[in-house]
């Protein structure tokens, strides 16, 4: 046999082009530089990778293309034991087999096709040559048969006349004078030739016998093919549904281990989370792993009033600030929109806040971000009050409680319209962190010490984890409380500036959180119920909270969150006394951030 050869570019890379399954006409592309082989499969490991779930027909670890040579190599596939097998150009491969371009390649009857391809690509090389003489000549057709011809009887001797004796008169007798001699014929001995007509027709006869030999032989021949193919179609269909039920039964399979694995999954999550919960955690290790969430806010507010957007002030005459009797026998601040001489009504602050979700909202306390809804702290300790009803006025010894949004002056003989109070900046600064984000107040609670803060920054946040336990906890359940509280000193950061139109250096406060640990002194409930025979309503003046024995923070650690020992967050921190700090359940604040559950 003799062998063809060309030339061929050198080939640089290996293309795969996918035309069925999860990859579906996507293209890659292999330099063959340091390449020795491409792995085919759902693992990760492998180069060409498959979808682990919707491409399920391929193994983990199902075929690799082999190169070896140099200038010209060689690309070899092997199946690595699959399951479902590798089939190229539609025939199923038992051992490694060499790829060419355009060579379609199939994971599994049904699986995912891709075409091998190489770049560039070499030309077809051509067929081998075909020596003289490898087919047989047919033989030649056997002769015609000649029949068999009898010859005729033999006449008697008797009723033959001599050709010489005339008929009739006596022997030896002259012949008449009329008489002639016949002329003699020679008769035809046995086993002598044939005629002409005989031999064309005995040949037509012999070639009719033929063509009708050779219908007959053509029919069986057509009949046994057609019976062979019926046959082999139905042992490929017979064989395809064995294949079939085969995929099924290896996909049924599949889909039980990867739900038994699921399941074995799940029972070992809960293992982890019912140990986790089986497991105190100290303060160390609630603060290490939470410290990023917690947030030090800066804020500064104002109060509006709001038919004009100008900011409200405190009255002040001759240094002493001016306080008014309702008709009600309300007293409040004296508000005006005039800034000479007078106290703008606002403030700023510091305070503590939480993430709770991974898109930015923070928990913090309503009187942190929303201050104007919660009581006003006046800086001087007397003043003046104006009685509205009499037109006198007195000294006021002692200063009234008032919260700014609840003032009661619009209307009557002050200002008309309604106040409103607006934050000038709400900054979010992280643990460790010098950049200050601007926050937005999203919403506050009307009924409890909560509020929910968001910061717009790209990418995940990591929030802590919130646990409402309030119908279990109970007096001395140990509590970690996580903040920046104002009695720890502060350090500072000095930011360079690398802005070419601001090289101004900043300082910045870096906050670092401070921990405090303690238990649950006191449950201090209000009961809302119906009065009952023999029993009265119970209000509680610090209202539905925790009393905690932590006295080691203070103002700045509002706001912050209260653990459990397992390191869930059960309530916010709001208030402190001399020796006693309380916080709000964190129900109140899951009723904030889930609106349509209460």
């Amino acid at each position: 046999m003799a062998t063809a050869t060309y030339t061929s570019p050198t080939v640089t890379k290996i293309v795969l082009r996918h035309v069925s399954g999860s990859r579906v006409n996507q293209i890659e592309e292999f330099p063959l530089a340091h390449l020795n082989e491409l792995e085919i499969g759902r693992d990760a490991a492998c180069r060409v990778r498959y979808d682990p779930d919707r491409d399920d027909l391929v193994g983990r670890h199902h075929a690799k293309i082999s190169i070896e040579g140099g200038e010209h190599p060689v690309f070899t596939l092997k199946d690595l034991g699959s399951r479902n097998g590798t089939y190229v150009n539609r025939q199923r491969i038992a051992a490694p087999v060499r790829l060419y371009p355009g060579d379609v390649v199939q994971l599994g009857p049904g699986g995912p096709e891709f075409i091998f391809d190489l770049e560039p690509r070499p030309p077809e090389a051509p067929r081998p040559t075909r020596i003289a003489g490898e087919g047989l000549a047919p033989a030649p057709p056997k002769p015609t048969r000649v029949a068999d011809v009898q010859p005729p009887a033999a006449m008697a001797p008797a009723a033959m006349a001599s050709p010489m004796k005339p008929p009739g008169g006596p022997a030896g007798a002259p012949p008449p004078a009329t008489w002639q001699p016949p002329v003699a014929v020679t008769p035809v001995a046995a086993g002598g030739g044939i005629g002409k007509a005989t031999v064309e027709r005995m040949i037509g006869q012999a070639k009719s016998d033929n063509r009708l030999t050779i219908v007959l032989v053509s029919s069986l021949v057509l009949l046994v093919v057609a019976g062979l193919v019926s046959y082999l179609g139905y042992l490929g269909y017979k064989q395809q549904q064995v294949n079939t039920k085969i995929v099924v039964a290896e996909q049924e399979t599949q889909r039980g281990k990867q739900q038994a694995e699921a399941a074995r999954s799940e029972v070992e999550r809960q293992k982890v989370e019912r140990q986790k919960l089986d497991t105190p955690l100290d303060a160390s290790a609630i603060a290490a792993a939470n410290s990023a969430s917690v947030v030090y806010l800066e804020v500064g507010w104002k109060l509006i009033y709001t038919p004009t957007g100008q900011q409200l002030y405190h009255r002040f005459q001759d240094g002493l600030p001016l306080f008014v009797r309702l008709q009600d026998g309300t007293i409040e601040p004296w508000l005006t929109t005039d800034s000479k001489g007078n106290r703008p009504i606002g403030g700023e602050h510091t305070g503590t806040g939480f993430v709770v979700s991974e898109d930015g909202f923070l928990l913090t306390n309503r009187h942190v971000a929303a201050s104007w809804k919660s009581r006003y702290e006046f800086p001087d300790a007397t003043g003046m009050v104006f009685d509205v009803g009499s037109g006198n006025c007195t000294f006021l010894a002692t200063l009234p409680e008032w919260v700014p949004s609840e003032t009661k002056q619009a209307g009557g003989k002050f200002l008309q319209g309604g106040f409103e109070g607006r934050n000038d900046y709400l900054y979010v600064t992280f643990a460790n962190k010098t950049q200050r984000i601007l926050g937005q107040l999203s919403v506050s609670s009307d009924r409890h010490d909560v509020a929910l803060v968001k910061i717009g920054v790209p990418g995940r946040i990591k929030p802590v984890e919130l646990f409402d336990g309030y119908d279990s906890i109970k007096p001395g359940d140990s509590v970690t409380v996580l903040g920046y509280p104002g009695l720890t000193p502060k350090k500072y950061g000095v930011v360079a500036s690398k802005d070419i139109f601001n090289r101004e250096a900043q300082t910045r406060v870096v906050p670092h959180v401070t921990v405090s640990s303690g238990v649950i002194s006191s449950l201090l409930r209000d009961d809302t119920s119906t009065t009952i025979a023999g029993r009265d309503r119970i209000v509680s003046v610090m209202g539905d909270s925790y009393q905690l024995s932590i006295n080691s923070t203070g103002p700045g650690n509002s706001g912050g969150p209260v653990f459990d020992n397992r390191g869930r967050v059960i309530a916010v921190f709001n208030a402190g006394a001399e020796r006693v700090t309380y916080a709000v359940p964190i129900r109140y604040a899951l009723e904030l951030m889930n609106p349509a559950s209460r």
